[in-house]
């Protein structure tokens, strides 16, 4: 993800992320330019949104519109080597702040569908264990980098299943931070049983 100008502060918690999860360890950027891999949750598109008003420039303005990227993800086939993706970044977002500079937003990215810690997940299956009853398994825990001992490894006061799930991070306190914006914030979504991804869903899927 890439701004066309510096930026005060920018974390996974600003994006919204369908049909994958962040892999936080790989999450680096300079105000500018931000670089992370995810790995997908299932078969299908994968969408990456930087949301309305999700980011400010150094002077305060907010983004005004949003930035969009999809690409399909698609195993390969036996013999094919790695799964590729298609797909396209769509709607550039320009977020001018009153009279002031622009501070677009654009989603950039590879449709290839894979990442250092994807062919990991994939070698997990459910006969591994899940020590702390977190709600992900050992292995999971191990390509993720959190802890396979703590139910909340970052403690925020939400599982990490729980931020696997619907693309928190696992690895950052993000619980006073509003991933759909709808002023209800991932804690109290979580606690509410609500989904922190969808603003229509203030009662959304209670995560077990």
């Amino acid at each position: 993800v890439s701004f066309s100008e510096m930026i005060g502060s920018f974390s996974t918690a600003q994006i919204a992320l369908t049909n994958a999860a962040f892999l936080p360890s790989t999450f680096q950027g300079d105000g500018v330019v931000y670089t992370f891999d995810v790995a997908t949750l299932n078969e299908g598109l994968v969408t990456l949104e930087v949301n309305p008003g999700a980011v400010q420039d150094l002077a305060g303005n907010g983004n005004v519109a949003g930035a969009t990227f999809a690409i399909t993800f698609q195993p390969a086939l036996e013999g094919e080597g790695e799964g590729e993706g298609e797909g396209e970044g769509e709607g550039e977002g320009e977020g001018e702040g009153e009279g002031e500079g622009e501070g677009e937003g654009e989603g950039e990215g590879e449709g290839e569908g894979e990442g250092d810690t994807g062919p990991c997940l994939d070698l997990c299956d459910e006969t591994s264990v899940d020590n702390d009853g977190d709600g992900l398994t050992a292995c999971v825990e191990e390509c993720l980098g959190t802890s396979d001992d703590l139910i909340d490894s970052d403690g925020d006061g939400m599982p990490d299943g729980f931020e696997f799930q619907f693309g928190l991070d696992p690895l950052s306190d993000d619980a006073d931070l509003d991933k759909d914006m709808d002023d209800i914030t991932n804690l109290e979504e979580f606690l509410g049983d609500s989904d922190p991804t969808d603003p229509g869903s203030p009662n959304g899927p209670s995560y077990v």
